[in-house]
């Protein structure tokens, strides 16, 4: 005997879309205010403009 998977409902997987898409941006607030505390933090003048030419040069070699 065959039996057929049931079929998901749409709403479900919107749900579950909802779901991660939060997660991600979770992740994201949270990795920004890492970088950001990590910034205004009591650092060395020198080693924060490092840091943020780093991050830079990082971001434009993801974009292109």
């Amino acid at each position: 005997m065959y039996l057929q998977p049931m079929a998901i409902p749409v709403h479900v997987h919107l749900f579950v879309y909802i779901i991660n898409s939060k997660y991600r941006i979770t992740m994201a607030k949270a990795a920004f205010n890492k970088k950001r505390a990590l910034l205004i933090s009591i650092l060395d003048w020198e080693l924060r403009k490092k840091l943020v030419k780093c991050y830079m040069h990082v971001e434009k070699l993801s974009i292109t």
